[in-house]
């Protein structure tokens, strides 16, 4: 598996990944992106609490190609 192809979800879970692409398939997320596909995994949006739609998604980039966010919801400490 190349650096440029990773899982992003369990196929044995049936979960798509976002978007619906294959689990194997890379995908860029962006913070819409990002918040469906949390709100999809129920341990997460357990942890994070409140409605998917007010969590705040701040995107803090390293200075390279990688996106990093920072992710709260209403249970944030």
């Amino acid at each position: 598996m190349s650096s440029q192809h990773r899982p992003l979800a369990d196929p044995k879970q049936g979960d798509p990944g976002p978007g619906g692409s294959e689990p194997d398939e890379y995908r860029i997320l962006l913070e819409g992106d990002l918040r469906d596909y949390l709100a999809r995994l129920p341990a997460v949006a357990a942890l994070l609490g409140g409605l998917p739609e007010v969590w705040s998604i701040s995107e803090v980039g390293d200075g390279n190609l990688n996106l990093v966010f920072i992710v709260k919801g209403a249970r944030a400490e």
